[in-house]
């Protein structure tokens, strides 16, 4: 008997939540369309302007695992006050370095850059920009690799950065 009354009780659940779904489905919403973002083409007169990176990861593996690691929070790699300046690339081929918020007590820099199909090289280090939008940049460097207790890692850094 008591089997029986609890299979009634799931009928009932089921039923009651075919119906709601349906209902739930069944009713259209009125929305706007989400409007399509304009494409930018990655050239050296789009990429003018300030930048912030907003994302560093590294990709690490050992040739049969892989993971990627948040590097722009590790005082590893990023002093806590690196994370908030600015890259302002300017016509011409240079760019400037801004040592905004808070400061690292070491000043603004100065440098070049060229852009080139989809490859961005700064100070002759050379990066391939993978996403590209008026209000983002994505690269990626080039892999590398080191030797550490008789393993092989290979890397690569992947940086977003975003317009000012």
């Amino acid at each position: 008997m008591r089997i029986k009354k609890n299979n009634h009780f799931m009928k009932k659940i089921i039923l009651s939540s075919v119906v709601l779904a349906a209902i739930f489905f069944s009713c259209k919403k009125d929305s706007t369309p989400t409007p399509t973002p304009t494409p930018v083409t990655f050239n050296a007169t789009s990429v003018l302007g300030s930048w912030k990176i907003t994302s560093d990861s590294v990709w690490l593996s050992d040739g049969n695992n892989s993971e990627t690691f948040d590097v722009l929070h590790d005082t590893t790699f990023y002093a806590t006050c690196q994370i908030d300046d600015i890259y302002t690339l300017e016509a011409g081929g240079t760019y400037v370095y801004t040592d905004a918020g808070v400061s690292c007590g070491n000043g603004n820099g100065s440098g070049s850059w060229t852009a080139s199909g989809n490859t961005l090289t700064v100070d002759s280090k050379i990066t391939t920009v993978t996403d590209f939008s008026s209000t983002k940049m994505r690269t990626v460097s080039p892999t590398e690799s080191f030797d550490a207790n008789g393993i092989t890692y290979s890397y690569y850094f992947i940086t977003t950065f975003t317009k000012q």
